[in-house]
């Protein structure tokens, strides 16, 4: 795969971003899962910038977000879970 180029439309980016929101949404996570903070904790160490919200990653680290997440299988179903039926 080609490195990404950093000069991309903002609106290409937002896209980018709405995959990320619904990844995290089909697997029951959100940006304050602990399991996404720690991800974007080994960003920051990594790469040594901030990363403590979405609008600190670089394109290719939202890239690489978006392959992991999409990587993921999704949670089993829960059917019938509170009994109120």
């Amino acid at each position: 795969m080609p490195e990404p180029v950093e000069n991309i439309s903002p609106h290409a980016f937002q896209y980018l971003m709405l995959g990320v929101e619904s990844e995290l949404l089909r697997l029951g996570l959100n940006w304050q899962s602990e399991r996404i903070k720690a991800w974007m904790a080994r960003v920051e160490e990594a790469t040594g910038h901030q990363c403590k919200i979405p609008a600190d990653l670089s394109l290719k680290e939202v890239l690489a977000l978006l392959d992991r997440l999409c990587e993921t299988p999704s949670p089993p179903l829960v059917v019938g879970g509170d009994g109120d039926g």
